[in-house]
């Protein structure tokens, strides 16, 4: 097998990434068995639409750290309470459009999913 002649010019992130938006309380209380930190995973969590952007954007802007988070998990009320401002801003952005954007809802308040999708979420 012949090596890669084009390696990337982006060093390999040592953990993947994942944003935790809008949770009211830490995200395993919501996720059973969703490990939280650990030498695969690092999970940061914001609850404003403001400050989970600036998270995301510092992950992009620095081309020699340059890494795109694994995915944005984001609580489906405050999806809709954000009047989708975040996963729009995300799908105009030249890399945070390519980011899974995966909403979760409670069972007994499923949102409409034509909806959700025609918004730019991902699942």
């Amino acid at each position: 097998m012949l090596a890669n002649p084009h390696p990337s010019d982006y060093p390999p992130a040592t953990a993947r990434e994942i944003l935790l938006v809008g949770f009211d309380q830490p995200v395993d209380k919501n996720i059973l068995q969703m490990p939280i930190q650990g030498d695969w995973i690092h999970c940061t969590q914001e609850s404003n639409a403001f400050l989970a952007f600036r998270w995301l954007t510092q992950h992009v802007e620095d081309l020699s750290t340059f890494h795109l988070p694994y995915a944005v998990l984001c609580q489906a009320d405050w999806l809709i309470r954000d009047q989708f401002h975040l996963v729009r801003q995300m799908a105009a952005h030249p890399h945070l459009c390519t980011v899974p954007f995966v909403v979760f809802a409670d069972k007994d308040k499923l949102p409409n999913m034509a909806m959700l999708l025609a918004e730019g979420v991902d699942d």
